[in-house]
């Protein structure tokens, strides 16, 4: 048998040229040698390309400080205060301001019993003030659940029931698009109490802030797997992301 290589020298060179025939050439005598050899059992690695694949590209190990998601954002409201954190459709945010807010809401949903494994069911547009209610839910030990508006009323009403939620904190236009669940506390930001309650300072004790997650308290048979806090840092980490201003087109 007789192997001709043709290619275009504007998209490879020489040399990957020929690792190509070469990958060709192994294929072949491994199938001339063993004719009942599989597809998926075909080796088809050069010299150390197959430690380079499995290892190599897969050396991504760093650092990652030992610390939870809520304590990574404390550490950066204190080393820069006055950075932004977050930007929408209203403005930009300071990690100082940002603080404040998540403290107010942590608040809000202390009085209302939310503590360490409980789960706040999360119906609110992306924006800062949900950025704030995810901290303030962090600060407490608590889980989010955040639900998406877009699927139909009995699937969020599974979910906040599976899920065994304490509380649902949404907005006045987005309340009546959830069916009533017992037992489900309601803080809908945008309505006058819970306003004046996350507009004015607070003196409540709030718990400090756990130094483990673990995963929330529910009957559920259907769970995703927990994320580890150090992964969970590691990730926004890597991949810091603010909230994008909203089209209001």
């Amino acid at each position: 048998m007789e192997l001709r290589v043709e290619y275009g020298s504007d998209l490879f060179d020489r040399d990957t040229a020929e690792k190509i025939t070469r990958r060709h050439v192994t294929v072949l005598d491994a199938v001339a040698a063993d004719p009942g050899l599989a597809v998926g059992d075909l080796d088809v690695f050069l010299g150390d390309e197959r430690e380079l694949v499995m290892r190599g590209f897969n050396d991504t190990a760093h650092p990652v400080a030992e610390e939870t998601f809520y304590e990574a954002f404390a550490r950066h409201v204190t080393a820069t205060p006055d950075a932004v954190a977050v930007v929408d459709a209203d403005g930009a945010v300071t990690y100082a301001e940002l603080s404040v807010r998540a403290d107010r809401v942590a608040a809000v949903l202390h009085r209302r019993g939310v503590t360490v494994e409980d789960v706040v069911g999360l119906a609110v547009p992306r924006s800062t003030q949900m950025v704030a209610v995810v901290l303030g839910v962090l600060r407490l030990g608590a889980a989010y659940l955040p639900l998406d508006l877009n699927h139909p009323s009995d699937r969020i009403s599974y979910m906040l029931a599976d899920s065994a939620a304490r509380v649902l904190v949404t907005t006045v236009g987005e309340s009546p698009r959830i069916a009533e669940i017992e037992g489900l506390d309601r803080v809908l930001l945008d309505d006058a109490s819970a306003a004046a309650e996350l507009g004015t300072e607070h003196d409540d004790r709030l718990p400090q802030a756990p130094r483990a997650s673990t995963t929330p308290r529910t009957s559920s048979t259907r769970r995703g797997p927990p994320v580890n806090p150090r992964a969970r840092s590691s990730l926004t980490t890597e991949y810091p992301v603010s909230s994008p201003p909203q089209n209001s087109g």
